[in-house]
């Protein structure tokens, strides 16, 4: 959405000026199969979820402003965020730059929720 919560919030304002909705563009959450998913856990399908592992393996668009967390593992935690109906209470990473110096472009990141998943 931003590169800062500032920047974030003057765009919040710039919106309510104008009486627009705004939002950040978490595309692939909006995929017609993440519905179908939820609710095949909320049926119990697939029992128990202890965990959710997912991963980005993205070539390009190469970006210098922003690493591989913020630009790709943001659609992952809003999915999961989603599936779960809940956000996560601790999370930690760690991450390299092999293409642009400073810009991490791998990341291992782990996200805990309430219930220990």
């Amino acid at each position: 959405m931003s590169a800062n919560s500032e920047q974030a919030k003057i765009l919040v304002e710039l919106a309510d000026e104008r009486n627009l909705v705004f939002m950040v563009g978490h595309v692939f959450q909006y995929d017609v199969g993440i519905p179908q998913v939820k609710k095949l856990i909320a049926d119990g399908e697939p029992g128990d979820i202890h965990y959710i592992s997912s991963e980005r393996t993205n070539l390009g668009p190469i970006r210098t402003d922003v690493n591989a967390l913020g630009d790709l593992a943001s659609h992952d935690v809003a999915i999961i965020c989603d599936l779960l109906d809940e956000a996560p209470l601790h999370f930690s990473a760690t991450g390299q730059y092999f293409l642009n110096r400073s810009i991490e472009d791998v990341i291992f990141a782990t996200f805990t929720y309430a219930d220990g998943r």
